[in-house]
């Protein structure tokens, strides 16, 4: 809470705020943590005054109530649920990829996550008319593997034109860029000034243990805190900006460090 100081509002002269110094009232916390008639004996000022002041730190600080059926009805509007393309995981996640969550996918090497994630934004690209934002550590982003897909289900050249034109890879190989892509997003989002991520809907990290085990353990001091950074971005974007987060692990990776990406 902001220091009572003269200036704040036309009440709080130099003597009125030296007065409430006095008395231990030293933010505006302080001052509406106490009833009215607590100051007036205290600090030997007018009643009026000091319930006009209350009114007005109130209105300046004092959180906007909110009606819970406003903020129902907000949730259904910000709130989409995303399928996957695969009936079994939808069933797992409960219709699919929510915005605002963050999605975990991880297990032994050559099981299908990385299929499950690239699957995923084809299908919110081609069925949703989503983009996604596929940032790959690796270099397991394939756009052969998607035409393959769309060539089996016979979509028209036109309509997988469309569908992968929706989906953009960012290639990242250390923790650095991958927070410098996740601040990408975000600023760009925020500014809207490039169409296509104003319209992103889904963002993938394949594989994100790739970029932090390496700089877990050992003399790599600062770990954790990049760790910790990239989790933090993560979940403002998921919540702040409304897309789903898919972050895809490995077991190995897991087993190899104790400390994991807690999301």
């Amino acid at each position: 809470m902001p220091i009572i100081r003269a200036g704040l509002c036309h009440i709080l002269s130099e003597d009125v705020v030296d007065k409430l110094r006095n008395a231990q009232i030293k933010t505006v916390a302080d001052y509406l943590q106490q009833n009215a008639e607590a100051i007036v004996k205290k600090c030997q000022l007018p009643y009026q005054d000091v319930v006009a002041l209350r009114r007005i730190l109130l209105a300046e600080y004092a959180a906007y109530p909110i009606n819970g059926l406003d903020v129902y009805e907000d949730s259904l509007k910000t709130t989409a649920i995303l399928s996957t393309g695969c009936n079994g995981f939808d069933g797992l996640l409960d219709g699919g990829l929510y915005t605002g969550e963050i999605t975990e996918v991880f297990g032994r090497s050559a099981t299908g996550k990385t299929q499950f994630c690239l699957l995923s934004c084809l299908y919110t690209a081609q069925v949703s008319k989503q983009n996604s934002v596929y940032l790959s550590t690796n270099g397991s982003f394939s756009p052969q593997r998607l035409l393959s897909v769309l060539k089996r289900k016979n979509t028209s050249d036109m309509d997988s034109v469309d569908a992968l034109s929706r989906i953009r890879c960012i290639e990242v190989f250390d923790v650095f860029e991958v927070l410098d892509s996740l601040e990408l997003i975000q600023n760009t989002k925020h500014s809207q000034s490039d169409p296509f991520f104003t319209a992103v809907k889904v963002l993938v990290i394949d594989c994100i243990a790739s970029v932090i085990s390496p700089i877990l353990g050992g003399k790599q001091l600062d770990g954790h805190g990049y760790m910790m950074q990239v989790a933090q971005m993560l979940k403002h974007i998921s919540t702040e900006l409304n897309m789903a987060v898919l972050v895809r692990q490995n077991k190995q990776n897991l087993q190899k460090h104790s400390q994991t990406l807690h999301l």
